[in-house]
């Protein structure tokens, strides 16, 4: 019966707390060309601080405190993606001309220096690794390549060009694989500051759709839910992501047990991050590029203070509620922009990782969410008077 008491109380305040959270305010919108003279800095990435990360075939740039700085590659990339934490240590991958060969190599930038994430098997023809999410102890996660145990011994060489790709984490110099749900292939897209992972596997060598999966205290469990696209997680211990519905990919938001759908059912539909306040960005045919806060999804274009611009893409939210897009004005050219709000939205309380029961509280601890509760309640009416 305390438990009950309890969860209800818990939810209750995170109710409240989201709700003071998302309260929907409009976009102010900086032009980020000048941090490019040249304009061929690709921008992927803003942290906390405002600090933003990129990539232009050659450098990883880094922009912090005004300052531009760059860091060769080592060999030109034509594709390449990057992303800063919060303490300005950077995660990137680049897929270029390796030692001859095409594929895949992830670097961490800390300090001025660059650290390679190692791939599981250095001698996969074409095997390496894909960064994909740090936490703030800079510990990254994503994928890695795997022997194909599968090749026949008829095809030389197979299982060397053909990798599976398995879920890694790399932290403390070391890259581990952390397994699958059953099936031949994971790629793990996000980890917390309580260092829960997420992403996706397959449950069978013959599945032909990748299943959610949270890996924590060292075991891979499943959502039971599929996905077709990124996963993300947030210190609250939500989970966002897409999948294959009936009506085409539709948004989804998970919260302990709990799936919402975001109200989004076009083919194109995608999610592209997710913030510590609950915030999720995506982008879809019907309103191109939205924000999900407070129980409703919003077209971002109808948000911005400036007249003229339209938003031709989202790449990254902090935990300000500010957004790294581009942006085109009365049709013009392609420009980077920083999406800032007028007000930043509230951070949710850690949560627990899913499938983790909730602890019974101590006797005072009642007492403690009640008053927290009519403090929120007090802020709210003062910001409705």
């Amino acid at each position: 019966m305390k438990n009950q008491i309890y969860m209800k109380a818990v939810a209750v305040s995170l109710c409240l707390l989201s709700a003071a959270a998302h309260a929907q305010s409009k976009f102010s919108l900086t032009n980020l060309s000048s941090l490019s003279p040249q304009g061929d800095a690709v921008w992927n990435s803003i942290n906390n601080a405002g600090d933003i990360v990129g990539t232009d075939g050659y450098n990883v740039n880094v922009y912090s405190n005004g300052a531009l700085k760059q860091y060769e590659v080592g060999y030109y990339s034509w594709d390449a993606s990057a992303f800063i934490g919060n303490d300005g240590t950077v995660a990137y991958t680049v897929w270029g001309n390796y030692q001859n060969l095409e594929m895949d190599r992830s670097y961490v930038l800390k300090n001025g220096v660059i650290q390679e994430i190692k791939p599981l098997y250095p001698d996969i023809y074409r095997g390496g690794t894909y960064a994909r999410a740090m936490n703030d102890s800079g510990v990254v996660v994503g994928s890695g390549s795997h022997y194909n145990s599968e090749c026949s011994s008829s095809d030389w060489g197979c299982e060397y060009r053909s990798p599976w790709s398995r879920a890694i984490i790399y932290q403390n110099g070391q890259t581990t694989d952390l397994g699958t749900l059953g099936g031949n292939t994971a790629s793990a897209h996000g980890i917390n500051n309580q260092g829960v992972i997420v992403g996706v596997s397959t449950t069978s060598p013959d599945a032909d759709k990748n299943t959610v999966f949270v890996y924590t205290d060292g075991a891979m469990r499943s959502l039971d839910i599929t996905a077709n696209g990124a996963v993300f997680i947030n210190d609250a211990a939500q989970i966002a992501g897409k999948e294959w519905g009936p009506n085409g990919n539709e948004a989804w938001l998970y919260d302990h047990g709990k799936v919402t759908a975001l109200g989004l059912t076009d083919r194109s539909n995608v999610v592209l991050d997710m913030n510590n306040a609950g915030q999720v960005v995506g982008s879809g045919d019907n309103l191109r590029f939205w924000l999900y806060a407070g129980g409703e999804t919003i077209d971002l274009n109808t948000l911005l203070h400036e007249d003229g611009w339209w938003i031709d893409s989202v790449l990254d939210l902090n935990d300000r509620g500010q957004i790294l897009a581009t942006a085109r004005r009365n049709g013009g050219a392609l420009q980077y922009v920083l999406l800032t709000p007028d007000q930043a939205p509230i951070l949710l309380p850690p949560g627990v990782p899913p499938g983790v029961p909730l602890p019974v509280p101590e006797p005072g601890t009642y007492a403690m969410l009640i008053g927290g509760l009519g403090v929120l309640a007090a802020w709210r009416r003062r910001r409705t008077a």
